[in-house]
């Protein structure tokens, strides 16, 4: 079972809307709830930034490409969150 299938199945909630490349869903951190509004998938940033460079990108393009792509990137209430842990 793919992590997808997995936190679909976690939460009930057929209608998460997950990055379009599955390449990302390493950096699946979980599910966040909020009262009143819908969950989305929470991602880590920090572990998207690692992809894209894995994938070729440089630490530069990478920051710019997540920032303007993919953090940027509003798809309505089911948007995914991004988390950024400062260790």
């Amino acid at each position: 079972m793919s992590k997808r299938d997995d936190l679909v199945e976690y939460t009930g909630d057929e209608d998460l809307l997950f990055l379009d490349e599955e390449c990302f869903d390493a950096a699946i951190v979980g599910v966040t709830e909020r009262c009143g509004q819908v969950n989305t998938v929470c991602y880590r940033t920090g572990k998207i930034i690692e992809i894209l460079i894995q994938n070729g990108m440089d630490d530069e393009d990478a920051w710019e490409y997540y920032y303007f792509n993919i953090a940027g990137a509003w798809v309505g209430d089911r948007t995914p969150t991004f988390l950024n842990i400062y260790e």
